[in-house]
């Protein structure tokens, strides 16, 4: 079996994150992709989001995702409770 590539490998790290929707885990992925593949600014980015920020992006990340279909719901309900009601349940997310 091949070696996945380093994009998919990020990419399958990352569904792994997203899925177990643990923010402090998420934090400390984008934080070290930011620094192994970014710059000192995409780093403090990270670090000074707030957990609301975070929270509202992982679940936009998790509907971007066609293999966390499964909780694509649950994200659109959240981003609906918490005012973002373009990602509502009617509204599925383009892509």
């Amino acid at each position: 079996m091949p070696r996945p590539s380093g994009d998919d490998d990020y990419q399958r790290r990352l569904g792994e994150v997203l899925h177990a929707r643990d923010l402090i885990a998420l934090r400390a992925f984008l934080e070290a992709g930011a620094k192994r593949y970014g710059d000192a600014r995409q780093v403090a980015e990270i670090v000074t989001k707030s957990d609301r920020e975070l929270e509202m992006l992982l679940h936009r990340m998790i509907l971007s995702r066609q293999d966390l279909v499964s909780l694509h719901t649950e994200s659109r309900r959240w981003l609906v409770d918490h005012g973002h009601e373009s990602q509502g349940p009617d509204r599925p997310h383009p892509g």
